[in-house]
């Protein structure tokens, strides 16, 4: 699905474990994922705003508010480890790509599609560990 069409679990759940981890591995994660990841608006800004650095209390209002959503969500859900920002990434690129694959399919762009299904591919070799 278009990032704007799929459920927000996935990009809640790794703005969520970003706002825990130390500024900097939250910004390098961050920062490996495309705008696009993020459908939401609200979570896309977020996001720029963890690669950015911005001290979240001097956020907009708006934004201190998902804050606040996005910490209860971990304090009900405690994250597993370090590798679970890592894994939460790849599962949010994972979901984007399949999307991507999706619509290049029904566009019958197979040069683009073989491209995608590369990328999938080579996502997935990382969440199973093979690479």
């Amino acid at each position: 699905p278009e990032p704007s069409r799929r459920p927000a679990g996935r990009e809640r759940r790794l703005l969520a474990l970003a706002l825990d981890a130390p500024g900097e591995r939250a910004r390098s994660v961050l920062e490996s994922l495309p705008e696009a990841a993020f459908g939401d608006p609200a979570y896309r800004e977020v996001a720029q705003r963890l690669r950015q650095g911005v001290p979240v209390e001097d956020w907009p209002e708006e934004s201190s508010r998902l804050v606040i959503e996005l910490r209860a969500q971990l304090a009900a859900e405690p994250g597993s480890g370090p590798d679970e920002l890592d894994e939460a990434a790849l599962r949010l690129q994972e979901e984007m790509l399949q999307g991507r694959a999706h619509a290049l399919r029904e566009r019958g762009d197979e040069e683009g599609l073989l491209k995608v299904l590369d990328l999938l591919t080579k996502v997935r070799e990382r969440l199973r560990g093979d690479a």
